[in-house]
This record gives C-alpha cells, sequence and structure tokens, in this order.
C-alpha cells in the first residue's frame, strides 16, 4: 500500500511557520516574479507556474476545501499585489503582458490562487478517504 505525503495541518503549525506560510512566501515568491517581470518574460512565466505548485501545497495544509480555499486567496492576492509592488519599484519596462488596469492581476492571481488551494484541500480530503477504507 502506497501513502500520499500530506503536509502538517495548519492548525497544527507553530505560529511563526504559519506567517511564513500565509505572509513571507507568497510576498517573496510574488516578489521574484515581479524582479522578473521586468527581465524576462519566459523566466517570469516560468517562476509563475512553479508557483502553481506552492497553491496546491498550502491547500493540502487544511483538511476542507473552503479553508484551502480562503488560504488560497489569501495567497494568490498578496502573490499578485508583490509582483505588481516590486515590480513598480524596479521601474522597468515589463516584459510580459499585465491587465489594464494592472491591479487586476492581483484580483486574478487571488481567483486562481483560491482555486488551487481549494484543489489541494480537496486532494488532502480525498487521500485521506482513500487511506482510510484501504
Amino acid at each position: 500500500m502506497s501513502t500520499v505525503w500530506s503536509p502538517v495541518t495548519f492548525d497544527e503549525q507553530p505560529p511563526g511557520l504559519r506567517v511564513v506560510g500565509t505572509l513571507v512566501m507568497p510576498a517573496v515568491a510574488g516578489a521574484a516574479c515581479g524582479l522578473l517581470l521586468g527581465v524576462s518574460e519566459a523566466a517570469y512565466l516560468v517562476l509563475s507556474l512553479l508557483c502553481i505548485a506552492g497553491g496546491v501545497v498550502a491547500g493540502r495544509e487544511h483538511c476542507g476545501p473552503l479553508a484551502g480555499l480562503a488560504r488560497g486567496l489569501w495567497g494568490g492576492t498578496l502573490f499578485g499585489l508583490a509582483i505588481l509592488a516590486v515590480h513598480a519599484l524596479t521601474g522597468a519596462d515589463a516584459k510580459a503582458s499585465l491587465p489594464d488596469p494592472p491591479v487586476l492581476l492581483a484580483v486574478l492571481t487571488g481567483l486562481i490562487g483560491a482555486a488551487l488551494g481549494a484543489l489541494g484541500a480537496w486532494t488532502r480530503r480525498r487521500d485521506a478517504a482513500r487511506a482510510a477504507v484501504a
């Protein structure tokens, strides 16, 4: 029988780890994407796509899809805002297209993050149910 990895649930994490996961990680990832936005479209898109995995893993820290959705909405919005803030601070021209107005990027990343977080939590619940049956 194989087991599927699941991270420690958010509720069981120490407060410092919760802060890192909910504030630091999305902001740092978004800042890195914001820097790359003014450097290379390909690098910006590749890192942005890799960050999708982070959204799903963050969702797996929650036992229910609604909690994962809320976590993803928060993290995705923070991610998008960090992209915009760091890109604005660099003053570089964007190498990839941004929505008009650019703040819509934070709305879009929040919605995508919500879906990814809910997906992660749903897969955790599904895997736990499968393990209980096996």
